[in-house]
């Protein structure tokens, strides 16, 4: 009789335990649950801004496609121009006119170097879109792992109250018993 009241003692302490490692792990999981709620929020926001940037990046490569085919065609206009002179226009007339396309032909250079500097940048750019696209699959993974877990601890949670409930049950029992003992040494 000893032994089982022992043995109730000793259970009631195990559940207890038990049941504070219940409230660290509630805990842990509401702060879990804080961070993951942030951080999906944080995903959306950079979700969207990507794909904000990339629809201006689609916009400024096509329209670095145009300047380009225009710029070209530019040059192909003044070297048009520049044979056309070259054979119609008397030496002065040409000389002043050769200064000229010098002229444009250095900015068409400058433009021409421009949009090489853009290329390179939006490369760039791109290459940093990738990696941020890495990182939200990332993120993405752990979202899904955290919420894996906060499902095996629900379980586990289930598994922990139904063992209060046995404990309460214990306790009743254990109340009685000592009634019983009580009652059994006062009447001795």
């Amino acid at each position: 009789m000893f032994q089982k009241l022992k043995e109730l003692s000793q259970s009631k302490e195990l559940i207890d335990e038990i049941l504070k490692k219940l409230e660290e792990n509630k805990k842990l999981i509401s702060d879990l649950n804080s961070f993951v709620i942030d951080t999906k929020k944080d995903l959306e926001s950079i979700k969207k801004e990507n794909l904000e940037f990339k629809k201006e990046f689609k916009e400024n490569i096509n329209s670095l496609d145009d300047i380009k085919k225009r710029l070209n065609d530019e040059i192909d206009n003044l070297r048009s121009l520049r044979i056309s002179i070259n054979q119609q226009l008397p030496k002065e007339i040409k000389q002043e006119v050769d200064k000229k396309l010098e002229e444009y032909t250095k900015e068409l250079k400058i433009n021409n170097e421009r949009y090489t500097s853009a290329e390179e940048k939006i490369s760039s750019i791109t290459k940093s879109l990738e990696h941020s696209k890495e990182q939200l699959s990332k993120f993405t993974e752990i979202i899904s792992h955290i919420k894996s877990k906060d499902i095996e601890f629900s379980q586990s949670l289930q598994k922990i109250k139904a063992m209060e409930n046995d404990k309460y049950e214990l306790q009743k029992k254990v109340g009685i018993l000592e009634k019983l003992v009580a009652t059994r040494r006062s009447n001795n």
